[in-house]
């Protein structure tokens, strides 16, 4: 007798693994692009299947931070070098490169533990790199060439970042002319040599650069009284085509005032956007002529003002003087940001100040489209401050939008959302 067995149903394909639907490369790119900065998890998915390892390349290699080597004294980089030499593949998908010093260093105003870096690493790096776009120096050496042996190599930069770089004259014409940028940032304090060096603005003019292509100039130095003469240095260059000026500083004088204006004067001129975080402000109090934004800036349209306070005397001190700066724009002042650093106090909602002059200087300027407030953020990695904005608090609008009732009505009144 021939017993019965159920029947075995075999699937229609002999890899049934093959027949599920796969995600499309839309979606995937999607989901790649959301987890930009997670890198971790970025690794793992690069593991999926060769389609997620495209995908994930330009994310994982679009920030490189190269690491100054103690086994390589004067050539600190080389192994960088080395490694792209090795892995050709892996230099089109590097857009910005940060090349960091030792943290390591006993007096920030030396070059102990700066990282060297001069033509014999940086050219062969650049020459592997075809779509850079961002160049990050935190903390390293600039060592120039003999003139002779500049390279005709050139790259444009979207944004070039100095932070507590050392230098000469030499290495930073030989950097400015290498490597043109679109937005220059100057970030904290630049080291003081341990000789005098020759000083950079007493270079002879047809020997300093051209910066015709810079869009915007970023200097941020908080807390350093120092900061202003440390960018004098930047008078001699030319810069025709500057649309963005920004400044974060500390004035520790009155005589630092007529240097602060001239460097203004002599970069924005032409400038369209004027952002201007100034410490310890309260000097403007004894020069209340100072600043005149008419004569500095008169092509200026957009206009940035801090109030850099956490008690509610010196805030009002803030108010006056920023009520000052804006009463002296140019007519062609259209857009005007107001950033805030306040404490949580109640009394900081309401300074003494008069809200109504404060209020008719707005409404006559006839081009304005409106002034917007926000609360200042911390400076977050290598983005601007401005960048690093954040809503202001809602108590701070609401006592805004009561003392400013006008502005409010016709529209001019915004708050960063």
């Amino acid at each position: 007798m021939v017993s019965l067995q159920p029947p075995i149903l075999l699937p229609s394909s002999p890899f049934p693994s093959r027949s599920i639907p796969r995600l499309s490369p839309e979606l995937i790119d999607t989901i790649i692009d959301y987890l930009h900065d997670d890198k971790s998890t970025l690794c793992r998915f690069a593991l999926v299947s060769r389609r997620w390892v495209r995908s994930t390349r330009f994310h994982l290699f679009h920030h490189i931070r190269v690491l100054a080597s103690d086994e390589h004294p004067g050539r600190e980089f080389t192994p960088f070098v080395q490694f792209l030499c090795h892995n050709a593949h892996i230099g089109p998908f590097i857009r910005e490169l940060e090349f960091c010093g030792s943290e390591a260093r006993s007096d920030i105003s030396l070059c102990d533990g700066f990282g060297i870096l001069d033509d014999e690493q940086f050219l062969p790096i650049l020459q592997r790199l075809p779509y850079l776009h961002t160049v990050i120096l935190n903390q390293v050496s600039i060592i120039a060439p003999d003139s002779s042996r500049w390279t005709e190599l050139v790259v444009p930069l979207r944004k070039l970042v100095f932070s507590e770089i050392y230098s000469d004259c030499d290495g930073l014409l030989w950097l400015t002319h290498m490597l043109p940028p679109n937005t220059f940032h100057i970030l904290d304090p630049i080291p003081v040599p341990r000789k005098l060096l020759p000083a950079f603005q007493l270079s002879p003019p047809d020997t300093l650069p051209l910066l015709r292509h810079l869009d915007a100039l970023v200097v941020e130095s908080r807390n350093d009284p120092m900061a202003l003469g440390k960018i004098d240095g930047l008078m001699p260059f030319s810069m025709p085509d500057l649309n963005s000026l920004e400044l974060t500083l500390e004035l520790d004088g009155r005589d630092q005032i007529a240097r602060l204006e001239a460097f203004i004067e002599s970069k924005g001129k032409k400038a369209k956007h004027l952002r201007l975080d100034i410490g310890d402000i309260e000097i403007f109090q004894k020069e209340p002529d100072k600043v005149d934004l008419a004569v500095l800036c008169p092509e200026l349209q957009s206009l940035h003002i801090c109030f850099f306070s956490s008690w509610p005397s010196d805030l009002a001190v803030h108010w006056s003087y920023g009520a000052r700066v804006i009463a002296k724009a140019p007519p062609t002042l259209r857009r005007i940001t107001v950033g805030m650093v306040t404490a949580n106090d109640s009394r900081t909602f309401a300074p003494e100040m008069d809200w109504k002059s404060f209020e008719t200087t707005l409404l006559e300027m006839k081009e304005l489209e409106y002034i917007r407030f926000q609360s200042e953020g911390d400076r977050d990695g290598f983005r601007t401050t401005a960048e690093c904005a954040q809503p202001l608090d809602s108590v701070w609008q609401d006592s805004l939008t009561k003392n400013l009732p006008s502005l409010q009505k016709k529209g001019l009144l915004k708050f960063l959302e």
